[in-house]
């Protein structure tokens, strides 16, 4: 199953084999065999402007996959989630929301490397250890996929791959402010709710998933 979020709505791409799975997740949904691109054009039109979850079937999940993406233009990105020794995570707020720090491939970098310079240059952060992936789940590994326009109304898919870091717990936090960053803060896992439910659905993701992971 791989999950893309545009605007309000989800856009499911899985096999049929996968649907009772998707039915422990979402109480409502629309399903469709897949037929061709341009019923996917379509069903992303409608995505956009209304809010819906459609969840789109094929026994090939490569091909649906590699038939979706492109319908848009890519953008790879990468980030992670920050820990402290003591388990608290952190989380910044910026453009109305409660984020993770990621941002945009760039050209030579390994995706490790990105995440990395990315979590650095948006916290302050000097000191940073990589970890493993995030694994969001099986289809989509350690990836998140969500949407948007650029400002010549393309509209582009980002995929961010997600690591573990770690830093000292005597970290100095800069928020860059360059890039619409007004606050980072350190949180409790057990305390994330109230920053989760003012969070892009897709950080939500990444949070959850590595309280799973951390479960024994």
């Amino acid at each position: 199953m791989i999950k893309i979020y545009i605007q309000q709505s989800i856009l499911i791409l899985a096999t049929k084999n996968e649907l009772d799975n998707i039915g422990q997740h979402f109480d409502a949904y629309e399903v469709l065999p897949f037929r061709d691109k341009e019923m996917l054009e379509r069903i992303i039109k409608k995505c956009e402007h209304k809010k819906s979850i459609v969840c789109i079937l094929n026994d090939d999940l490569e091909k649906l996959k590699k038939v979706a993406f492109s319908c848009f233009n890519i953008h790879i990105a990468g980030g992670g989630l920050v820990l402290q020794p003591s388990q608290e995570i952190l989380m910044m707020f910026r453009r109305g929301f409660w984020d993770l720090p990621k941002g945009h491939q760039e050209k030579g970098e390994s995706i490790e490397e990105t995440s990395l310079r990315e979590v650095m240059e948006e916290t302050g952060l000097k000191r940073v250890k990589l970890g493993n992936p995030i694994l969001i789940n099986e289809d989509q590994q350690n990836i998140t996929y969500h949407t948007y326009r650029d400002k010549k109304d393309k509209h582009v898919l980002k995929v961010n791959y997600w690591f573990e870091m770690f830093t000292d717990a005597d970290a100095v936090l800069i928020p860059q402010t360059e890039e619409d960053i007004e606050k980072i803060e350190w949180i409790n896992l057990i305390d994330s709710d109230k920053y989760l439910s003012q969070a892009y659905a897709s950080i939500v993701d990444v949070v959850n998933a590595y309280v799973v992971l951390l479960k024994p």
